[in-house]
């Protein structure tokens, strides 16, 4: 399930509650709380695989443990390691690799914060956040397209995009 569809889900949640009995509301909050916490576990691994190569986002670390992989985990959330660099190239924090990431761990925790709220039963509180991961997403998606050689495309100028120009 994608963040538009939990974040449409609920705001049609937010929308019912007012004619649900409580329970009822509890219980829907809860079953998009559970869907919640599967993609920021999937946003997690894809920070965790590009930055270190491991796939679990949410194993504990503690300071000088020995391994760093570039991001902490600190109160539930992910934050970029001020300690290590890995996963990042040397032009620091307008490299490739941070302009795609840093949106993914904005997305992380955001989606904590929607999970917070709809494990309480609230989903209008989960909404902003869920908003919030949303336009996060779609900035790393943009950042990922990014054309380290020659020109990017143009689109369609008369030419077909298979055939190439001479």
């Amino acid at each position: 399930m994608s963040q538009r569809m939990l974040l449409m889900l609920t705001e049609k949640l937010d929308k019912a509650q007012r004619r649900m009995a409580r329970p009822e509301v509890v219980r829907e909050s809860l079953r998009l709380a559970r869907d919640q916490a599967r993609l920021r576990l999937a946003v997690g691994d894809v920070v965790f695989q590009r930055l270190s190569g491991e796939s679990s986002a949410e194993h504990a670390h503690t300071a000088g443990d020995g391994h760093d992989h570039g991001v902490e985990l600190q109160g539930g959330k992910l934050a970029m390691s001020t300690s290590s660099t890995t996963g990042m190239l040397e032009e620091g924090n307008d490299s490739p690799v941070v302009a795609i990431n840093q949106p993914l761990l904005e997305a992380y925790n955001a989606m904590w914060d929607a999970g917070r709220a709809l494990e309480q039963g609230d989903p209008h509180a989960a909404i902003p956040p869920m908003k919030r991961a949303l336009e996060a997403i779609e900035r790393s998606r943009a950042a990922s397209r990014l054309y380290l050689r020659g020109k990017p495309p143009q689109g369609d100028r008369g030419h077909s995009q298979s055939a190439p120009c001479r």
